[in-house]
């Protein structure tokens, strides 16, 4: 079972200025409670080196606090210009 939604949004709100479209995402969390079915939430990196660094870290930890909710997280790694 999932948080309620205010206290989802609550954790995904600290450490952010702005979420773009808000909205969109209550109304995808709501569904996910309501369907007792996880978001899958994906990051894609296209690193300039093969490896990640420091300033990757705050999206990482953004994904953390959606696997800390209960939600499925995909990590996408590109290749183009590493």
């Amino acid at each position: 079972m999932f948080l309620p939604v205010p206290e989802q949004m609550e954790r995904i709100r600290e450490g952010t200025v702005e979420i773009v479209p808000e909205d969109e995402l209550i109304e995808k969390l709501e569904r996910s409670r309501a369907e007792d079915k996880p978001l899958v939430v994906k990051q894609g990196f296209d690193p300039t080196r093969p490896d990640l660094h420091i300033g990757h870290a705050v999206s990482i930890q953004k994904l953390r606090t959606f696997q800390e909710l209960g939600h499925d997280v995909v990590f996408v790694m590109g290749t183009f210009t590493a």
